[in-house]
């Protein structure tokens, strides 16, 4: 069993190696990438500072609470597009008939696949998390090791609704750019407050668009630590993993049936 498990740790720090030689070949442009991504990210957050400057709180939200849901977010999603961009190619592949050199290999596919690719620019997005935290949400330097926890969790949770929305390209011809519309969706959705939006919003927001998993739950059980409400975000993030993996297990045998 052991040996099993550090063969599939050693097969993904390989591909992990190789994704991020890239990086260390041009490293200027993964340093300029990164600050405009940074510059970026704080552009953004700018506009709640302003709102909140004349508005002191919504509905118990804060700028704290903003920055702290901003900062995971970012985080997470710079994690997932450092480690593993290549899921937002999957569409390409399955249409340009590139998915066929990953289903040869004698390995599940997905690893490789997710791993092929680094976005560079997500380096910035790693670094927005803990200045939104620290500089922005003041929060306690004790609270960094459940912050990255739920950090972890938000990012399985994010690379799994990418699975989904890319594995989309297994039944619909030319829906890369659809699923790239949803990927802007749930960025979008998982960086406001939620408080504000009506149940049907809230509903799409923790199912289709797991939007309230990936922010809002991680910065209310940062406020106030409920044993429920982690076991439901436990559950989400294992619930997803497995629906993604299903999804693009299924769109692989429609792909080679043809």
């Amino acid at each position: 069993m052991m040996k099993f498990f550090f063969s599939r740790f050693d097969y993904i720090a390989a591909l992990l190696r190789a994704n991020f030689r890239a990086h260390h070949a041009d490293i200027r442009r993964t340093l300029l990438l990164s600050g405009f991504m940074f510059a970026q990210n704080l552009m953004f957050f700018m506009v709640w500072v302003v709102f909140f400057d004349s508005i002191s709180q919504v509905k118990g939200w804060r700028l704290g609470d903003v920055a702290l849901m901003c900062g995971i977010v970012a985080a997470a999603i710079g994690l997932i597009m450092f480690a593993a961009d290549g899921v937002r190619a999957i569409a390409l592949k399955v249409q340009d008939g590139s998915m066929d050199g990953f289903l040869t290999q004698p390995r599940h596919p997905l690893p490789a696949l997710l791993l092929s690719r680094s976005n560079a620019a997500s380096v910035g997005d790693m670094i927005s998390g803990p200045v939104f935290w620290f500089a922005f949400a003041d929060a306690p330097l004790s609270q960094l090791p459940a912050i990255l926890g739920l950090t972890l969790l938000s990012a399985v949770i994010f690379l799994s609704a990418l699975v989904a929305f890319y594995s989309l390209a297994f039944w619909l011809q030319h829906s890369g750019r659809f699923s790239d519309q949803l990927f802007e969706m749930l960025i979008i959705f998982s960086s406001i407050p939620q408080h504000a939006q009506s149940m049907s919003t809230k509903l799409v927001m923790f199912s289709v668009l797991p939007a309230g998993f990936i922010g809002l739950l991680p910065v209310s059980l940062l406020h106030r630590f409920d044993g429920l409400q982690f076991l439901m975000l436990i559950g989400a993030t294992i619930a997803y993993a497995v629906i993604a993996v299903g999804i693009f297990n299924a769109g692989v045998k429609r792909y080679v049936r043809g």
